[in-house]
């Protein structure tokens, strides 16, 4: 006995739990041949999706086709009305309003008498630029408008296909005494580019709505979208509709065909090819839990009994299991309150947890060497950090830059004040503590007081502009990374040179990244002197970052925070330019990080 529960503990920690689960799930089965699991229910829910969707497909055909038949009758009355006007020109020849409007009702019949096209359309018209109208409608009461309809049309509508569509229209955009909604069909005709004739044809939103509900009452929900206008079948409530915005975001959705699942329904919707409308068949959720209801009560039982034996037998299982596992977690809360960090775990089997043990005793003895190293480190890059910080403020700036401003305010010189004004911030934002990171607009802030100091200094020098994109400022940027760069620009670009400099800071992003670049027109850098500073910055890892400042001491700094490819890149022309660029990640800045 004391040998299988030897081998047994000692089997993999898989072993342990399969193999009671298996002999439970053996039991199991001889009381319950099947047991169905949620995938069942997910699998009807596809089906109905899947049914709904192939609904939706046979109503948007019946639309389509309904559609289709108005246009391709629309085409030969469209050619015969053009070869009449043709042959019919109203200026050369004396064919009265009367007989025209008499042929015209002809080509309406016979556009009504196709398949159920008088189910759908309400007028027809014909336009042309000399302002001749002809209309016929199913309602001989109808009063057409006095002004240019004509030209109303060709400009509202900017016709060009040979079939074009309107959106939800008011029927006074034609006629003085009608206000139902109807739907118009263009079919311009034209000549040498020209817009000659119009052949419009309406179809009434009303009789469109009882076909949706005939279709509705034979197939389901429907829902009819034209435009941003809908039209949905009676036995749909618009107030669930309404309150289901999930079925609002679906249905305004670009998506050409689709099948998805709002708040309250499954939505099956699919496009017509000739106008784009969108035909969406609708399923309540509620139907389904009904069916599905049934299952849910014959299962529930099953459930419950199958669980209540599982439970026991992963009970006793994830003791044994368990049991080994909460010393670990014992020895591992030990060694998190302590420094030393001393507690080891030695386990009495070579299972997984055994193994674990070990794995983790030997990282404990390896994080304890890291922390030594990481202390030296942190030391090493605080006082790096340190004299980057003392450099910034160098005494003789200060002692430079007050000398001036003591010049100027015995001058009376106002921008004395300014100057002050300007030295005062700059070393507020400098000295404002030793947070390593700070947003793109703090930096460019220190650096705008920074370039104003030295611009008052040396006003006839140089000028300078910062050009910084707003969507830049709100990334992240390590502290006092362009004040060196600028520092160079002006004392070893613009000072050494006779004519005026400037100085342009651009901010923007690039290659899914941000380039801040400072600009000079100084002296540049001899093509020596580039290659060893580019030498340097390919091989910054390798120098001490205390013995090195300004671009290196930038790009190392970079480097090591965000790694390759970020840091400093350096152009230069002698005699012309030099341009000295900062590469950073798309990092947005975080308070709660730096704090």
């Amino acid at each position: 006995m004391s040998k299988m529960k030897q081998g047994f503990f000692s089997k993999s920690i898989s072993y342990k739990i399969i193999a009671p689960l298996c002999l439970l799930v053996l039991v199991i089965q001889v009381f319950n041949s099947f047991i169905f699991s949620s995938r069942i229910a997910k699998r009807y829910e596809i089906e109905l999706s899947e049914a709904n969707l192939e609904t939706t497909n046979q109503i948007s055909n019946n639309i389509h086709l309904a559609l289709k038949n108005i246009v391709n009758e629309m085409i030969p009355v469209k050619n015969q009305m053009i070869s009449f006007e043709m042959q019919h020109d109203m200026e050369k020849m004396k064919t009265g309003y009367t007989e025209v409007n008499v042929i015209y009702q002809g080509m309406f019949s016979k556009l009504l008498s196709s398949g159920d096209n008088f189910l759908f359309i309400s007028s027809m018209l014909v336009l042309d630029k000399r302002n001749k109208i002809y209309y016929l409608s199913q309602n001989q009461s109808v009063q057409l408008r006095n002004d240019n309809l004509f030209e109303k049309v060709k400009k509202d509508y900017h016709l060009k296909e040979y079939c074009q569509w309107s959106g939800v229209i008011s029927e006074s955009y034609y006629f003085n005494n009608k206000k139902e909604d109807i739907v118009s069909i263009f079919m311009p005709y034209v000549e040498y580019g020209e817009v000659k004739t119009i052949f419009v044809v309406n179809l009434s939103i009303k009789h469109i709505q009882q076909y949706i509900d005939r279709l509705s009452n034979e197939q389901g929900n429907i829902l009819l979208q034209i435009g941003g206008d809908y039209l949905y079948s009676d036995n749909l409530n618009k107030m669930q509709l309404e309150e289901d915005l999930s079925l609002k975001s679906i249905l305004q959705s670009e998506k050409r065909d689709q099948q998805a699942m709002s708040d309250s329904f499954f939505v099956g919707t699919k496009s017509l090819d000739i106008n784009s409308w969108k035909v969406s068949s609708l399923l309540p959720k509620s139907n389904i839990k009904e069916a599905s209801s049934v299952m849910g009560q014959f299962f529930t039982f099953i459930i419950i009994t199958t669980s209540l034996v599982m439970i026991l037998g992963v009970f006793i299982t994830v003791y044994f299991v368990t049991k080994p596992i909460k010393k670990m977690r014992k020895i591992i809360e030990a060694n998190r309150i302590t420094k030393e960090r001393s507690h080891r775990f030695h386990s009495k089997y070579k299972d997984e947890v055994g193994v674990l043990a070990d794995s983790y005793d030997h990282m404990m003895d390896e994080i304890n060497q890291y922390t030594a190293d990481l202390k030296k480190e942190q030391a090493e890059r605080r006082i790096a950090d340190f004299k980057m910080l003392q450099l910034q403020i160098k005494p003789h700036f200060l002692y430079n830059t007050l000398e001036a401003a003591k010049f100027l305010v015995q001058m009376n010189d106002p921008n004395g004040v300014d100057m002050l004004t300007a030295i005062g911030k700059f070393y507020k934002l400098s000295l404002s503590g030793v947070i390593d990171k700070i947003e793109i607009r703090d930096e460019i802030e220190h650096l705008s007081y920074y370039l104003k100091i030295l611009k008052m200094r040396y006003s006839s020098i140089y000028d300078y502009n910062i050009e910084i994109d707003e969507e830049v400022k709100s990334f992240e940027i390590i502290k006092f990374s362009m004040q060196p760069i600028i520092e160079n620009a002006v004392y070893h670009g613009i000072k050494k040179q006779r004519k005026k400099g400037a100085i342009i800071v651009r901010g923007y992003i690039e290659d899914n990244s941000i380039t801040l670049s400072v600009w000079d027109n100084g002296v540049g850098i001899s093509e020596e002197k580039l290659e060893e500073i580019r030498y340097q910055l390919k091989h910054s890892k390798q120098l001490r970052v205390v013995d090195h400042i300004g671009i290196i001491n930038v790009h190392q700094r970079i480097n090591m925070e965000y790694g390759d490819p970020y840091g400093v890149n350096i152009e230069s022309i002698q005699d012309k330019y030099t341009r000295v660029s900062l590469r950073l990640p798309l990092k947005k800045y975080t308070e709660e990080k730096n704090e």
